[in-house]
């Protein structure tokens, strides 16, 4: 018994003398505090031209984490402010040229969303060219929300409020903040609605993450179950009263929605005055099967007022919108909803066509190479594309795992560019990214093959000449 009792004691010790040492468990260190910036300057002639509009330009360093979200804002009386913010590797990540206020002000702001950790490269400059005196600001976001988040009833949520000369948030003067609590994977509409003042919406999440915004009525899908923030702000900072109207878009289709052969369909129809959807008044729903892996194109013209069309899948859930041409491709079979909204609040006719779309390319895709593709092109009044609109389309070859830049510039018109892979599908699309209304994708592809891109303009119409690029991003 002695013995067995020395044997197990030996192998304890053993056990333990030749035990790996354990590594104590290291938690990451917190992310210091972002110190806020203020720099008061002067953009001068001989300043260093900045690279995309060649004006007079100051360049600033500034570390940024990841998962934050950060203001920038830039302000002059002597110019029209203009903001760049690239990557360390000199890559524009986002840019904004009057996103300060309405008309008069100059003044130019960034609310971005930090993807990696590491230094960033502000740019100011001008947009028109001149110079001056100039005070950039940088912050991190740190929104404070109400102490009781709304729940939203059955018929969604009103608020009636005041925003006066001294109401503020984090997010810009002469603002307001409320708290809701939203349920991901459902549609919400936010509309601020003000006769005193140009309203725009910000929404963002309970950390503070920027989502999305817009001018007085926004239409979001939450990621996340919880509180939301709803900033209200004066853009033209003006006081005054203001109603922000929330709730959660539940379509009701047409009985018998209609099916989308070969041949595609049209639809002639109006919207009246008492026309309404849950999108609100002057808007009319349209009800259509489409099939799982087709691409479909709704085409919207109307008589009367300017067109905004609106795609929902068959349980209300938002998929995308846009003033003439909606292009996508459905992941299930089923029922989906077109919304067709008169933006400027006239009735009148309208006539929406859906087509199955099948993107044609060139027959030999172009190389992307260490120089990128540069494409000097013309759109004239025979160069219809398959997207309905005047224009141009090219094929690339781009590698997986790969970030790509796609720019789309032109004096002559407002650029737009879409982007398609081999099979139709839209990868992404924009307006005014590559600034003073040029386009620019920032793409990063997830497979080997064959990607198409639509050079044309946002109204569809315009010609004139472009040049196209194509390039990697180190």
């Amino acid at each position: 018994m002695r013995f067995i009792t020395l044997l197990a004691a030996f192998a304890t010790l053993t056990a333990v003398l030749h035990a790996k040492p354990v590594t104590p468990e290291t938690k990451p260190e917190p992310v210091p505090p972002f110190k806020p910036i203020e720099i008061k300057s002067e953009l001068a002639e001989n300043d260093p031209k900045d690279k995309k509009l060649n004006n007079p330009s100051k360049k600033y360093t500034v570390k940024l984490h990841k998962d934050r979200t950060y203001l920038i804002e830039l302000e002059s009386k002597a110019f029209d402010a203009y903001l760049r913010l690239l990557d360390k590797s000199g890559s524009q990540v986002a840019e904004d040229t009057e996103g300060g206020g309405g008309e008069g002000d100059h003044s130019s702001r960034l609310l971005y969303n930090a993807n990696v950790t590491g230094d960033f490269h502000v740019i100011a400059t001008s947009f028109d060219g001149m110079v001056g005196k100039f005070t950039l600001k940088v912050r991190e976001l740190n929104l404070k929300g109400e102490a009781q988040a709304r729940a939203l009833g059955k018929d969604g949520l009103s608020i009636a409020g005041v925003i006066g000369e001294k109401d503020a948030t984090d997010v810009a003067k002469l603002s307001k903040v409320h708290t809701v609590q939203l349920k991901a994977g459902a549609s919400y509409i936010f509309d601020a609605d003000s006769s005193d003042f140009d309203s725009q919406v910000y929404l963002f999440n309970g950390k503070s993450k920027f989502l999305t915004q817009g001018a007085g009525n926004i239409i979001h899908v939450p990621t996340t179950t919880g509180d939301h923030h709803v900033v209200v702000a004066s853009f033209d900072k003006k006081p005054g009263k203001f109603t922000l109207g929330i709730r959660e878009v539940n379509l009701q289709g047409e009985a018998r929605p209609r099916p989308v052969g070969k041949d595609g369909i049209t639809i002639n129809s109006a919207i009246a005055e008492n026309d309404k959807t849950d999108l609100g008044k002057l808007t009319k729903v349209l009800s259509v099967q489409l099939k799982a892996g087709q691409a479909y194109m709704f085409d919207a013209k109307a008589e009367g007022f300017d067109c905004q069309l609106y795609l929902f899948d068959g349980k209300s859930k938002y998929i995308n919108q846009d003033q003439a041409v909606v292009i996508f491709t459905a992941t299930a079979d089923g029922v989906h909803h077109l919304v067709v909204k008169a933006f400027d609040k006239q009735p009148g006719k309208f006539e929406v066509k859906v087509n199955e779309f099948n993107l044609k390319g060139e027959a030999e895709p172009r190389e992307v190479g260490k120089n990128g593709v540069t494409i000097a092109g013309q759109i004239g009044n025979n160069d219809k594309s398959a997207v309905g609109k005047l224009g141009k389309v090219y094929s690339v070859e781009l590698k997986a795992g790969q970030t790509y830049t796609i720019d789309l510039d032109s004096k002559d018109m407002d650029a737009y560019l879409y982007l398609f892979d081999s099979k139709s599908a839209l990868l992404a699309q924009d307006d005014d990214s590559g600034g003073d209304l040029n386009s620019r994708i920032i793409f990063r592809a997830e497979r080997d093959g064959t990607y198409h891109i639509v050079a044309t303009s946002l109204g569809g119409t315009e010609t004139g000449e472009f040049t196209l690029k194509v390039r990697k991003q180190e």
